[in-house]
C-alpha cells in the first residue's frame, strides 16, 4: 500500500527515476494499532527515539523478558536482524530492442546508496563487480549508519546525489546513440556503446562508494568528543 502511494503522483509518466524515492522511503509518519501517530520524519526506526535500546535496568527484574517497542519495517529495511540486501529497478518497454532492457541495481540500502545500470546489450563487466568486495564497501555504510542515521545520511547523499541526476540524463542519450546505431546496420558497434557506457557507470560509483566511506570518516571524527 505504502509503495502504490508514493507511486500515484507519477501515474501515467512512470520511469525508472520515480521509483528511487519509493525505494528509499522510511515513513513520514505512522499510526499504531492503539491509535498513536508516530512521526517518522523519513527516519530509519533504529535511528528514532521510539527504539529503546538501552541495556540497563534500574531494578532486576521480575520476568524473564522485557516489552519493547513495535519495529516499523520500512520499504528500505534497517533492521538488527536484516535489512536491505540490494534493490533493482528493472525496465523492459515493447517499443525498444531487446538491447535497452535494463536493471538499474543499488548494493544494500537505496537510502544511502546509489543505482548503477546494467543493459541487455552490455557483455562485459569490470572484474570487481564479479567479486563480492563492491556489495562489502555498502555494506560498510549501512552498518556504520545503524542507529546513527542523521549523522551519515546527508553526506552520503551529497555524494551519491549528484552522480543520480546526471545518470536520469543519461539514460536516453546513451539509448538513442544506440538506436542509430542499430538503425544504420552496426549493431556491434552499439552494443559495444552500451558496454563502454555501463563501464564507465560501474567505475564511477566505485569512487563515489569509497568518497562516501570518507566522508563519514568524517563525520563520525567531527562529532566525537575527543575532536572537542
Amino acid at each position: 500500500d505504502r509503495a502504490m502511494e508514493l507511486l500515484k503522483a507519477s501515474e501515467g509518466e512512470l520511469a525508472a527515476k520515480h521509483f528511487v524515492a519509493m525505494m528509499r522511503d522510511h515513513y513520514d509518519e505512522v499510526t499504531l494499532p492503539s491509535g498513536k501517530v508516530l512521526e517518522m520524519n523519513q527516519v530509519p526506526f533504529y535511528s528514532t527515539d521510539y527504539a529503546d535500546l538501552h541495556e540497563w535496568v534500574g531494578k532486576w527484574p521480575e520476568k524473564d523478558t522485557v516489552e519493547h517497542p513495535l519495529f516499523m519495517r520500512s520499504i528500505c529495511h534497517h533492521g538488527m536482524h536484516g535489512t536491505t540486501a540490494s534493490a533493482a529497478i528493472m525496465s523492459a518497454r515493447p517499443n525498444v530492442p531487446d538491447e535497452l532492457g535494463v536493471m538499474l541495481h543499488c548494493f544494500r540500502n537505496p537510502c544511502l546508496g546509489t543505482y548503477v545500470p546494467f543493459y541487455v546489450g552490455a557483455f562485459t563487466l569490470p572484474v570487481e563487480y564479479s567479486q563480492p568486495g563492491v556489495c562489502a564497501r555498502f555494506m560498510h555504510i549501512a552498518k556504520a549508519a545503524l542507529g546513527s542515521h542523521q549523522l551519515y545520511h546527508d553526506g552520503v547523499r551529497d555524494v551519491f546525489d549528484p552522480y543520480e541526476e546526471e545518470l536520469w540524463d543519461e539514460l536516453p542519450q546513451v539509448e538513442q546513440e544506440f538506436l542509430e546505431f542499430r538503425k544504420r546496420g552496426d549493431l556491434a558497434r552499439g552494443q559495444a556503446h552500451l558496454d563502454s557506457f555501463v563501464r564507465e557507470k560501474c567505475h564511477q560509483v566505485l569512487d563515489l562508494v569509497d568518497q562516501a566511506l570518507e566522508g563519514m570518516v568524517e563525520s563520525a571524527a567531527g562529532s566525537s568528543a575527543w575532536s572537542r
